[in-house]
């Protein structure tokens, strides 16, 4: 349909499901807006093999879960924005593909506790927004592999301790905002993060 670099905004829209089909007709599409929609579940196969997308907004759907395998062709994806969903839990190894990724919006979710290694393979994520769940346990190794992560903003959450567990590897940490939490504690050896 389309040969020259494509931006397609379908958001606000009534969209319910999502098939690998509908995005074929797309094949140079590098962004898409799917944000306020009716998206519950995002299955394998969705998007089309070695897709060239740098930008996917599922923000302000009512997304439950992220099937494995569902992100696994987004190898050229630098934003992804998944915030104002329902995710309660992220499976294992569900960002392993996503390389270039730079930005991660997990904001007005579910999330209670982000298990170790849950972000493996972000090696190039310079910033994670996870403001507004339900976090409370960040266990060890929880934001380990993100290499080059700049900032991490985890306001608005249930937050009771800050650890050198869940912060190690951050070399490259700027700005780690906890607003609006329970922090009662802070273990003094966090401020060495390696």
């Amino acid at each position: 349909m389309c040969s020259s670099d494509l931006h397609l905004d379908l958001s606000h829209n009534r969209i319910a499901s999502l098939r690998g089909t509908h995005l074929a007709a797309f094949p140079a599409l590098l962004t898409l807006d799917l944000s306020y929609n009716l998206i519950t579940t995002v299955p394998p196969g969705t998007f089309p093999r070695a897709s060239p997308l740098q930008t996917l907004n599922l923000a302000s759907n009512s997304i439950e879960m992220l099937e494995s395998g569902c992100l696994g062709e987004l190898a050229q994806l630098q934003e992804l924005k998944l915030s104002r969903n329902r995710l309660s839990s992220l499976p294992k190894q569900i960002f392993i593909n996503l390389s270039a990724l730079r930005l991660l919006e997990l904001n007005k979710n579910r999330l209670v506790e982000i298990p170790g290694l849950s972000f493996h393979g972000l090696k190039n994520v310079r910033v994670l927004k996870l403001k507004r769940n339900n976090l409370r346990f960040l266990m060890d190794g929880a934001f380990y592999g993100l290499d080059s992560i700049e900032e991490l903003y985890l306001d608005r959450n249930e937050v009771v301790t800050v650890n050198k567990g869940w912060l190690y590897g951050l070399t490259k940490l700027k700005q780690l905002s906890l607003s609006h939490n329970q922090v009662d504690y802070i273990d003094r050896k966090s401020t060495r993060l390696n």
